[in-house]
């Protein structure tokens, strides 16, 4: 008998030891240093908040704001830092000289194209890895010359990644004219140019095999027998190998 009191008391004497435990630990978790640090994470939080509202007021407020004008002028004038005003005086002109081509002028009607410029790519040396003002093309995928060139007369056919098929015939000169000869083309997406000087016979590849994002594939391939003058698109010759019953 006197073994089993034993035994009970030691069993309430344990859960006695255990209770006054987890009271400990509930105390320290209520109002030890974590409460402290949860406490202290909670004012800085409600400080910061005030602060970020009042820093943002002062962004939207300050010179350090940019309205949308502001922006817009950054964009062109960048990499430089302003516009001079010598080429906004140009665009005023240019812009006044294309509004004079326009419908109703007398130079065309409606349903008619007409170039409106500018016909030469000026490119500022400020955009440039010289730093001197140059003019500026496409990318050009294929050349062919005339073998019979002379400095007086000399046959060159030019081919654009996206702009057709050109020619001179003062290659040689200082400054060659160029006439677009691929009007009736069915893409100005242009890969290769070869020239046979037997039969003058020109061929034009259409599509370009560059890799670039902006590249187009090709429609055919042209032939002229006059330089360019006049083009036909070749017959497409496919062999197909059919195998098995």
């Amino acid at each position: 008998m006197r073994g089993k009191w034993s035994r009970l008391a030691l069993g309430l004497s344990m859960v006695a030891v255990m209770t006054a435990v987890a009271v400990l630990i509930a105390m320290a978790a209520g109002s030890g240093p974590s409460t402290g640090i949860g406490a202290g994470a909670k004012g800085e939080e409600a400080k910061a908040k005030p602060a970020s509202l009042e820093q943002t007021a002062v962004l939207e407020k300050g010179p350090a704001s940019v309205t949308a004008a502001e922006e817009a002028y950054a964009q062109r004038a960048y990499p430089a830092e302003e516009i001079p005003f010598e080429l906004t005086l140009n665009a005023q002109q240019e812009w006044a000289q294309a509004r004079g081509r326009a419908v109703g002028r007398g130079k065309n009607t409606a349903g008619q194209w007409a170039l409106v410029g500018p016909s030469h790519a000026q490119m500022p040396g400020l955009l440039t890895f010289s730093g001197a003002d140059y003019v500026t093309s496409g990318r050009i995928t294929a050349l062919a010359v005339d073998p019979d060139c002379t400095q007086s007369k000399c046959r060159l056919w030019v081919g654009a990644a996206g702009g057709g098929v050109w020619r001179t015939t003062n290659a040689l000169s200082g400054s060659p004219s160029w006439e677009f000869v691929s009007g009736s083309f069915p893409t100005n997406a242009i890969g290769t140019l070869t020239y046979n000087a037997a039969s003058d016979t020109l061929y034009a590849g259409t599509g370009e095999p560059n890799a670039a994002g902006d590249n187009e594939a090709g429609m055919g391939l042209m032939k002229a027998t006059d330089g360019g003058d006049t083009w036909s698109l070749l017959p497409a010759v496919t062999t197909t190998t059919v195998s098995g019953p």
